[in-house]
């Protein structure tokens, strides 16, 4: 039973190559010679559909009589395909897949193209790399690479009519070149040809077709526009009260110091004009068929941008306003902190402002290093809180007039003596004003290691 099974697996898979091998279409062409063949193309499907005809790989010497065609349900089409091998087509076998592709299905037709015969090549070839080659409607598009300066043909035909001729300098390294236009229906070819002191080194070509719509005859525009204090916009409507589909496009045009601020959606295409960008929108209405486009400027973002900045300034100005001056010093002679050897310690809380001030707290600590002699010439602290290993010594003053100072002095005693610099902890102010509490903070006081 397993063996007949694969039998008939085989005969399957041999019949299937067979029928591969019989859907291939074999075909000879002379390089430099021209060869027509046909591609069909049928809609089997119950809607009508748009098809993108192309051939998969970069064959620049495979040209269609149509790049794009709009087929209703059950209609055939047969489109005209060009084989022109020049002399930078390698001779032997090229196995090429014609494809036309829609959004619903993808017909494709293979074919197995030799090449023969010979042409003289000038060799320049190798010096240059086309790595894009864009040709619709609105523009043709080049980026190469090349390693020697080269003259630029590019010639653009409708109906084998010449119809525009481009002249570019190509210099060393990657080039960008791209024009504009708008072409109107037709069959389009567009040839770029490369020279090297008048001689041909490279050649290519694109082909473009522009289906018949009517542009923009019956296309009803209604537009509503909204001006706000930081956001603007406008929403446009478009209507066919036609009878027959139309085709429309609509620019915006925006600063490019504004683009940031700018949004919409659905555009085809932003198109860099120098100082501005020009959004491109493209669409084909059907009769009464409705269309709109929504864009705004917000410039809500910069208004938060610009209170974040006046608060955070606010903030600053407040901080660097001291109503209150701390300073922090040593009232004898110290070099380094040697064990036992008393260091003197002074606090200095001075009232800069015009007005008294109320409720003032001072606030000290004395690290773990040293030992607090409890004993205080002058004012005793209100408090003495042990927190951690270190203690905070605290004062309060109830009142403190216009340019009145206060003095608050306190010993402390090393417990280990140390030769590097020592850093002391930051005395504090805190206090009331405006139903505001704020927090001011002396100065660094730091000993000089041996």
């Amino acid at each position: 039973m397993r063996k007949n099974f694969n039998l008939f697996v085989i005969i399957i898979t041999f019949f299937c190559l067979i029928s591969i091998i019989s859907a291939t279409e074999k075909i000879s062409v002379e390089a430099g010679s021209f060869e027509e063949i046909s591609f069909e193309i049928k809609n089997d499907n119950p809607i009508g559909l748009r098809y993108t005809i192309y051939s998969f790989g970069w064959h620049p010497w495979i040209l269609f009589s149509y790049s794009q065609v709009f087929l209703q349900p059950g209609e055939n089409r047969e489109v005209k395909v060009f084989l022109i091998p020049n002399k930078f087509v390698e001779n032997g076998v090229h196995k090429i897949t014609l494809i036309a592709e829609s959004g619903v299905d993808r017909i494709t037709k293979e074919l197995e193209i030799t090449v023969s015969g010979e042409i003289e090549k000038s060799g320049e070839v190798e010096k240059l790399k086309v790595n894009k080659f864009l040709f619709d409607r609105k523009k043709i598009n080049l980026v190469v690479e090349s390693e020697e300066e080269l003259n630029l043909e590019i010639l653009i035909y409708k109906d084998g009519t010449l119809l525009n001729k481009i002249e570019e300098k190509i210099s060393e390294g990657e080039n960008e070149i791209t024009k504009f236009f708008d072409l109107e229906v037709g069959n389009y070819l567009a040839t770029v040809n490369f020279y090297k002191d008048r001689e041909l080194s490279y050649s290519a070509n694109k082909s473009y077709f522009v289906e018949g719509v009517i542009e923009d005859k019956n296309i009803v525009e209604r537009k509503e526009e909204w001006d706000y204090l930081f956001i603007s916009g406008a929403r446009i409507v478009f209507e066919n009260e036609g009878e027959k589909k139309e085709k429309k496009t609509y620019s915006v045009y925006v600063d490019k110091l504004a683009d940031s601020f700018f949004d919409s959606k659905n555009f085809k295409e932003k198109i860099d004009e120098g100082d501005r960008y020009n959004y491109l929108w493209e669409f084909v209405l059907l009769p009464n068929q409705k269309y709109t486009i929504i864009y705004s400027y917000n410039y809500s973002a910069l208004l938060i941008l610009s209170l974040a900045v006046i608060f955070f300034s606010f903030l600053f100005y407040l901080s660097s306003k001291k109503e209150i001056k701390v300073k922090k010093f040593f009232t004898n002679k110290v070099h380094g902190i040697k064990e036992k050897k008393e260091i003197r310690i002074c606090l200095e809380v001075i009232n800069k402002s015009k007005q008294e001030l109320n409720s003032i707290t001072v606030e000290d600590f004395v690290q773990p290093l040293f030992k607090l002699e409890k004993k205080f010439q002058g004012v005793k602290p209100n408090k003495i809180v042990k927190i951690g290993s270190e203690e905070k010594l605290v004062w309060e003053i109830p009142k403190l007039r216009s340019r009145e100072t206060r003095i608050f002095t306190y010993k402390i005693i090393p417990k280990i003596g140390l030769s590097e610099k020592y850093s002391f902890s930051l005395a504090r102010v805190k206090y009331k004003k405006d139903q505001m509490r704020r927090v001011l903070f002396s100065n660094s006081l730091t000993t000089v290691g041996d």
